[in-house]
């Protein structure tokens, strides 16, 4: 069910951030590794409201096409399509009649605001029903433009070849495909979520299972259930369902491929399994898969980090040598690593790949060291027993607050991640 009221602003609610299901899963943590920014994300679902400027300004812009000039410019076999399809309807408007996929793409844009969202309507007008000929169609035209992120918000009665093939041939390509379980709580894991080459999401609520999310051994990931969202014409409103639980680890993945545009899908997924707090039976189970998403966790394994002992108020003797140890997400691309401290004059030292630190006012920046790609992580310790260095003497600086600082970039030097900070007050 849903209820809803018109908003006297609809730009000031298309991003969601004061929602529970936001606080449920930490979303700020999510917003620290990157906006989604370059990324396209495929909504293949009953289209988006494109008469609503806060989503108009956020829908993939197909450069290929000259508007209102019924050609078809760039000879994909779609004329004019600007910003999407209308598969259901054969037209080159993928306006929302139905308001399910315009709720769906407010949440993905809630977590990914930088991301564009690829509107791929599949129903005719605003039915409730599609044909599996529509989505098969729906997931080639998605892949036509380059999407990371494919969100499938619905289930197909029993299970299609075609879908499956067509979903094969995404997963190949280096798309990311979530799906809703399905709403019955008593069943299986619905087509084309029970596909091995799919994410399937279930609901939660307060980390209990939602009434509608199924159970089974192909259930992934969990995430809020019970959600709000904004409807057509600008509505703020609720829903409940799978579908939306969907939405919230596809903005999700968007925000990991803004982040690093290099990361493959499994490594994608990977992380998204990672980022999860354990609930039910430990380890994975039929109940909660994974998890559920956790804005925190996943931040701990997506980022770079250089990890000090904790310590009550950051505070460090400098007559005893600190240990720091690292953590360096997967990058699935070359890449390089930088460290260094700012002092409490503000001023940067980085460190060396021979553990020599350098002013960065004096010397430029280099990496400490350069790095083959990797889809795991990789951790140790950079000072201390066993490590690259010894522990770290601060015998020789000045008391006062020292922020440390971890960066990997790629080889041009874009970052990969976002730059994370550790803390040592010196006494």
């Amino acid at each position: 069910s849903r209820r809803g009221m018109i908003k006297d602003d609809p730009e000031a609610g298309v991003f969601l951030k004061d929602s529970e299901w936001y606080e449920e899963i930490k979303g700020e943590k999510i917003d620290e590794l990157s906006n989604g920014s370059g990324v396209i994300v495929a909504v293949i679902d009953s289209g988006i409201d494109l008469e609503n400027s806060m989503f108009l300004s956020r829908v993939f812009v197909n450069k290929g096409e000259t508007p209102g000039d019924s050609i078809d410019n760039d000879r994909n076999g779609y004329i004019d399509d600007l910003n999407g399809w209308d598969i259901g309807d054969n037209d080159n408007n993928p306006q929302d009649e139905n308001g399910h996929g315009t709720e769906i793409s407010s949440i993905i844009l809630t977590l990914a605001p930088g991301c564009r969202i690829l509107p791929i309507k599949i129903n005719e007008g605003g039915n409730n029903t599609f044909s599996t000929a529509s989505l098969v169609e729906g997931i080639f035209y998605a892949l036509s433009f380059g999407a990371k992120v494919i969100n499938l918000s619905l289930t197909v009665d029993g299970v299609s070849e075609a879908v499956a093939e067509a979903i094969q041939a995404a997963y190949n390509a280096g798309a990311i495909m979530i799906a809703a379980a399905g709403n019955d709580y008593s069943g299986p894991v619905e087509f084309p979520a029970s596909m091995n080459e799919v994410i399937a999401v279930g609901g939660i609520y307060q980390d209990l299972p939602t009434w509608f999310s199924p159970m089974g051994a192909e259930l992934e990931i969990v995430a809020p259930g019970l959600v709000k969202l904004i409807t057509l014409k600008g509505a703020e409103g609720y829903g409940a369902g799978t579908s939306f639980s969907c939405a919230i680890v596809s903005g999700t993945a968007a925000a990991l491929f803004g982040m690093n545009p290099r990361l493959k899908n499994k490594t994608v997924r990977l992380l998204l399994d990672s980022g999860t707090r354990d609930l039910g039976e430990p380890g994975r189970d039929t109940v909660f898969g994974e998890g559920a998403l956790a804005g925190e966790i996943l931040f701990q394994v997506a980022a770079p980090d250089l990890i000090l002992p904790e310590r009550p108020s950051y505070r460090f003797s400098r007559s005893v040598p600190i240990p720091v140890s690292f953590h360096i997400p997967p990058t699935d691309t070359r890449f390089m690593v930088y460290v260094g401290i700012i002092y409490p004059d503000n001023t940067l030292w980085w460190l060396d790949g021979y553990g020599n630190w350098h002013n960065s006012q004096q010397v430029p920046i280099s990496p400490i060291v350069r790095l083959e790609p990797s889809s795991e992580s990789i951790d140790g310790v950079l000072f201390g027993e066993n490590g690259a260095f010894p522990a770290f003497d601060p015998s020789g600086l000045a008391p006062g607050l020292y922020q440390w600082g971890i960066a990997i970039t790629d080889e041009s030097g874009q970052l990969l991640g976002p730059i994370t900070w550790d803390y040592m007050l010196l006494f």
